[in-house]
């Protein structure tokens, strides 16, 4: 059915008049206009203000964690000072004769005989805070520190001994002060149980620095010894340790790592050269140096890692293997060993490298009798230098060289020997 189109626009401008209701009044009330809402900047201002505010709590934060750290370290402190009822040393000569924690409250000296000693060595701390040690004697005299019986649970740290001996590049020794730096003994060497010694610095002693058994349960750490008549340090475990200019063996010990020796002395009446005038002398060695005139530079059972040189002696001897170990000498041999594993070995008249057998191992002599030199085993990937010599000896050369004009001495050579 067709609708004309009157009636379509009468019914669409009734509908369209009944949507549209009044909304209230368009315009604004009367009066100045005021803003109903913040602005930008008041809202940037407030923000800015938390910030501070929120700044200022963590300071407090902060501030009041300090205090408290502070407030524990001084609750540890304190229950440490209880617990320990450390014992102040002012002078010297002192006696230590019952078990606590003992400190130097400043530097002390004697003008002969002892300055500290132990009566019952047992159960004690002694820290030098620092602080020295000295004696003005001018003959030779007592100990620094003397322990007397059977040292058990001692441990002495933090400071410098000081003695006027000066010992020159022979061995001689001039000067007075004390006879030993610090000792354990009483006409015999004592064998002390879990003593640590560390962080001392000892010079200028007429006797010993440090002496221990090297059997006992002693153990010396990060020290330096010089100028020493005799021995330097002596204990069964010398760690971080370095000795210079003794008369003796630098360094006497079971195992000793990390450490450097070197020795003076010359060799005179009934002394050994491996034992009483080495760099190092030990039946473990790690990671050290040694050095010595008349001595050998290194003595050991074993030694890994570790450098030795002398001018008269082994420069290395190690008795049952050397690993990763370089030894020269200038009239006796450079490196000797029962088991030589990438070693390096030079001598100038002796043999450079000596060894039951040898593996990736060097040996260089100027004039000796063989720059290598293995007997009863093989040498196997080795090289030998002996320049118009022979360079290798060996029962069996397995995959060795020569550098220059040396000969390779072998009934048997297999892959590539010369």
């Amino acid at each position: 059915m067709n609708i004309p189109h009157s009636i379509v626009h009468a019914l669409a401008s009734l509908v369209l008049a009944g949507t549209l209701v009044a909304q209230g009044p368009l315009q604004p009330p009367p009066g100045p206009r005021t803003p109903t809402m913040k602005s930008l900047q008041e809202l940037w201002d407030d923000v800015e203000e938390v910030k501070l505010l929120n700044q200022g709590l963590w300071t407090k934060v902060d501030l009041l964690q300090q205090q408290n750290a502070l407030l524990q370290s001084n609750i540890a402190n304190l229950q440490g000072a209880v617990a320990e009822k450390r014992i102040p040393i002012s002078s010297a000569p002192y006696t230590i004769g019952t078990p606590g924690s003992y400190y130097l409250t400043q530097d002390i000296s004697v003008s002969s005989g002892n300055a500290i000693q132990f009566v019952i060595p047992e159960d004690v701390t002694l820290d030098l805070n620092g602080f020295t040690i000295t004696s003005t004697s001018g003959t030779p005299s007592g100990s620094a520190i003397l322990l007397q019986g059977s040292s058990t649970n001692i441990c002495i740290k933090n400071g410098h001994i000081h003695g006027t001996t000066q010992v020159d590049n022979g061995g001689g020794k001039t000067g007075g002060g004390f006879l030993q730096g610090l000792s354990a003994t009483s006409g015999i060497t004592l064998v002390p149980v879990q003593v640590r010694v560390s962080d001392l610095q000892v010079s200028g002693i007429a006797g010993n620095g440090i002496n221990f058994a090297q059997d006992g349960d002693a153990t010396v750490e990060r020290c330096s010894v010089r100028h020493c008549g005799g021995f330097g340090i002596i204990a069964e475990t010398v760690t971080d340790c370095h000795v210079t200019q003794t008369a003796r063996t630098a360094i006497l010990s079971t195992r000793a790592v990390h450490c450097t020796g070197s020795c003076v002395g010359v060799l005179a009446g009934t002394l050994s050269a491996t034992v009483d005038l080495a760099g190092i002398s030990a039946s473990v060695v790690e990671g050290c140096q040694g050095k010595a005139g008349y001595g050998a530079g290194i003595n050991a059972a074993t030694a890994t890692n570790s450098r030795g040189s002398s001018s008269y002696s082994f420069g290395l001897l190690a008795g049952e293997a050397a690993t990763n170990c370089r030894g020269f000498s200038l009239d006796g041999f450079g490196l000797f060993t029962a088991v030589a594993q990438n070693c390096t070995g030079r001598s100038s008249s002796g043999v450079g490298l000596h060894a039951v057998s040898a593996m990736n191992c060097m040996g260089t002599s100027t004039d000796g009798p063989a720059g290598l030199q293995t007997v009863g085993g093989p040498a196997s990937y080795c090289t030998g230098d002996r320049q118009d010599g022979v360079a290798i000896q060996a029962p069996m050369a397995i995959g060795c060289a020569v550098i220059g004009t040396g000969t390779v001495n072998s009934p048997t050579k297999s892959l590539g020997t010369p």
